[in-house]
C-alpha cells in the first residue's frame, strides 16, 4: 500500500524500493520488539465473571512493574474520573507510588480518597493484588486499563510509510532533476553531432559509416566522454549484431530522454535511409537552430547564475557599509 502511494511521484529506482523496504522492515522489527518487551514483562489484569477488572498480577514479586489504571467513580457528587499509575511494592524492600494524571475539581475529597487506598494496596508484596472497588461510603469504583500497547501498531507502521514515502519522494525528485540536467547535456551536445554528421556525409559517407565514425571517436575519449557521446557510444555497440537502422537508433534515444531536437534530427536521418534523399541542406539548416539554441541557452544560464550572486553580493554590501560606518557611529 505505501509503495502505491509513490505512482504519482515518477519512477522509482531499484536503489530506492530496496531503502523503503529496508525502512518498512526495520520499522516492523522494531514494532515486534516493542510489542514482545510489552508482552513480556509480566503484567496481567484481572477480571470477575462480569468481565470488571478486579485486580492486577505480576510475574515476579522482586521485579518492578506499573499499571495504567484508570479509575471512574459515579455519585451524588458527580462523575470522577482518576488516571492512576500504580505501582506495587516489590519484595526486597522498594516502595511503589501511585501518581494522578488528572482529576476534576469537584471529587477532590473522591480523588484524595482513591489515592489513600491505592497506596494501601501497592504496599502488598503478593503477586496477585486486589484492587479497592468501593470508597469507604459504599460508592463502587470502576476500573479500566490504559496501557497503550496498542498504539505501537499505529505508530510503527505509520512512522515506516512516512519515512518510505519521503524517501520515494526525494528519489523522484532528485530522479526529475537528473533527467532535465540529461535533457540539457543533450541539447548542448546536439549542435557539434549534427554538423559532424553533415561534414562526413557531404564527404561521401554513408549515414551509417558517418555514424559509427562519429561513435568510435567519442569512444578514444574514454572517460572525458560527455553524457550523450556515453549514450551513443552505447547505442552504437548494442547495434553491431541487431543492424538497426541509424535514424531508429537515434530516434529511440529521443524518445527515451524527450528531447524533441533530436527528434527532429532522426526524421531528417529517416529521409535519407527511406528515400535516399539528400540531407545536407537539411541537416546545415537544423544545425544552424541548434547553435543558435545553444547560445540562448548560455544566455540564460548566465541570467541565471546572475540572479543566484545577487543576494551574496547584496549582502556583502550591506557588511562593507556597516563595517566602514561603524567607527564614525563609535566615536558619536
Amino acid at each position: 500500500m505505501e509503495l502505491a502511494g509513490m505512482a504519482g511521484m515518477g519512477a522509482v529506482s531499484d536503489e530506492t524500493r530496496k531503502k523503503m523496504y529496508t525502512i518498512l522492515l526495520v520499522t516492523s522489527l522494531l514494532m515486534a520488539l516493542a510489542m514482545g518487551k510489552g508482552m513480556a514483562d509480566g503484567r496481567k489484569y484481572v477480571f470477575d465473571d462480569r468481565g470488571r477488572l478486579v485486580g492486577v498480577s505480576r510475574e515476579n514479586v522482586n521485579d518492578s512493574a506499573e499499571f495504567s489504571l484508570r479509575a471512574e467513580v459515579t455519585g451524588d457528587f458527580g462523575k470522577v474520573e482518576k488516571d492512576v499509575q500504580f505501582r506495587p511494592k516489590v519484595a526486597d524492600g522498594g516502595d511503589g507510588e501511585g501518581s494522578s494524571a488528572h482529576e476534576g475539581d469537584a471529587g477532590r475529597a473522591v480523588s484524595a480518597e482513591i489515592d489513600h487506598m491505592v497506596r494501601d494496596a501497592e504496599d502488598s508484596t503478593r503477586k496477585r493484588i486486589m484492587l479497592p472497588l468501593r470508597l469507604e461510603d459504599g460508592t463502587a469504583i470502576k476500573w479500566s486499563h490504559r496501557d497503550r500497547d496498542w498504539e505501537l501498531f499505529v505508530l510503527f507502521p505509520v512512522t515506516g510509510a512516512v519515512l518510505a514515502f519521503m524517501t520515494g519522494r526525494r528519489d523522484a525528485e532528485e530522479h526529475k532533476k537528473q533527467e532535465k540536467e540529461q535533457r540539457r547535456e543533450i541539447v548542448l551536445e546536439l549542435p557539434r553531432f549534427t554538423n559532424q554528421l553533415m561534414l562526413m556525409m557531404n564527404g561521401g559517407m554513408i549515414l551509417r559509416d558517418a555514424f559509427t565514425a562519429i561513435c568510435e571517436s567519442y569512444d578514444m575519449e574514454g572517460d572525458q566522454m560527455t553524457f550523450f557521446q556515453r549514450e551513443l557510444v552505447k547505442l552504437k555497440k548494442s547495434n553491431d549484431r541487431d543492424r538497426v537502422s541509424t535514424s531508429e537508433l537515434i530516434n529511440e534515444l529521443a524518445e527515451k530522454y524527450g528531447v524533441k531536437e533530436l527528434m527532429r534530427v532522426a526524421s531528417i536521418l529517416k529521409e535519407n535511409e527511406r528515400k535516399g534523399a539528400d540531407i545536407i541542406q537539411s541537416l546545415d539548416h537544423e544545425g544552424r537552430y541548434l547553435w543558435e539554441n545553444r547560445k540562448n541557452m548560455a544566455r540564460e544560464h548566465g541570467k541565471l547564475m546572475e540572479m543566484k550572486m545577487a543576494y551574496p553580493l547584496g549582502l556583502l554590501l550591506v557588511v562593507l557599509i556597516a563595517v566602514t560606518m561603524a567607527p564614525a557611529m563609535l566615536e558619536m
